[in-house]
């Protein structure tokens, strides 16, 4: 489910039969988000971290496989092909 009601985006998540739900709450002006165990048999809601998203944002390539961005970047403009 995804929901956004202003500068809030909301996500929730849940498998089957499982009484556990997460949300996911971001607010895009200020770029924190937070995350919550949601307990669907009594709505008891935990928080579970928070985040400012801001640098996470302004990093061009983390954890990622080859070819990178930059990689692509670069065989786009000279036109050839990775080995």
């Amino acid at each position: 489910m995804l929901s956004s009601a202003g500068p809030l985006w909301l996500w929730m998540s849940q498998r089957d039969n499982d009484p556990q739900q997460v949300l996911v709450a971001i607010d895009r002006e200020t770029r924190h988000a937070a995350i919550y165990h949601v307990d669907a048999t009594n709505g008891t809601m935990t928080l579970r971290s928070t985040r400012n998203l801001a640098w996470d944002l302004l990093v061009d390539d983390f954890n990622g496989r080859e070819p990178s961005p930059q990689a692509l970047k670069n065989m786009l403009e000279t036109g050839t092909t990775p080995r």
